[in-house]
């Protein structure tokens, strides 16, 4: 049986101590106070109370609950049942070892693909540090780390690295690296940009075809009404005049607002 203790020092819980008898010598596995509550250090004296059980009657596999708890337990949890004798832990891998044995077996995927996967590994390392264990990389990180890529770039492309790192991760569980995929229960988000549909809607309503769309982006590369005072000089091989949105009777205040005042070349004699 194994023994749970308060560690006090100066008249406050320090932590606490479980120990055990092996023999003659003596087992104590400590936990910090500021970093574990009693509840758990509750329930760590009763998984070791089940793997000493485990282990003098050579049982080799733990009850679903215990394994369950112990996949679930911090690595350092983990770490002093392994010190002590009660737990065989692998050595957990690093975030560089997860990207870089994901993308060796990689053999038969095209060129663009592994683009995408190597510009999903660059942000990726803007939130993780390669020498991290991946059982750092948490749904909670995850999550902050979703945030403030969304702070920076297209919804859609924000999809993309989540896809992307979802399968690498997806891989790492496959490979035991890790006990589950904490991107499960993450979003992804839409493929599509809002801004840039909601402005090829916004020429729609205002009447002008997809020939016009389509020059208009060519020719000048960046038809985005939505960005207040836009204006679009008219190219100089087109002879069109320069003429103002029309009024839209349109029952939508985003697209009233985004074509008024705007300027854009009169293409009807290129339809």
């Amino acid at each position: 049986m194994a023994t749970l203790s308060i560690d006090k020092r100066s008249g406050k819980t320090a932590g606490y101590n479980i120990q055990w008898h092996e023999g003659k010598k003596r087992r104590t596995i400590h936990l910090g106070g500021k970093r574990y509550a009693k509840k758990t250090a509750v329930r760590l004296k009763e998984i070791i109370e089940e793997l000493l059980y485990y282990q003098r009657n050579g049982i080799t596999v733990p009850g679903k609950a215990t394994e369950h708890w112990l996949q679930n337990a911090p690595a350092c949890i983990r770490a002093k049942l392994a010190k002590a004798g009660l737990l065989t832990v692998q050595e957990a891998k690093t975030c560089q070892q997860l990207w870089d044995e994901f993308l060796k077996q990689k053999t038969d995927i095209k060129s663009k693909t592994v683009k995408a996967y190597n510009e999903c590994r660059v942000h990726f390392f803007k939130a993780f540090a390669p020498e991290e264990s991946v059982e750092t990389i948490t749904s909670e990180r995850l999550q902050e780390w979703k945030h403030s890529l969304l702070k920076t770039h297209a919804v859609a492309s924000v999809a993309g690295y989540i896809k992307n790192l979802k399968a690498v991760l997806k891989w790492a569980v496959k490979k035991e690296w890790l006990p589950k995929n904490p991107l499960e229960g993450i979003t992804r988000g839409s493929f599509v940009n809002r801004d840039k549909a909601l402005s090829m809607a916004c020429c729609r309503a205002a009447g002008f075809g997809r020939l016009e769309i389509t020059i208009l982006a060519t020719v000048q590369r960046a038809i985005d009404p939505i960005i207040p005072g836009l204006t679009i000089v008219r190219p100089p091989n087109l002879a069109a005049p320069i003429a103002p949105l029309p009024a839209i009777p349109s029952p939508c205040p985003a697209i009233r607002s985004a074509v008024a005042g705007r300027f854009i070349p009169a293409l009807c004699d290129v339809r």
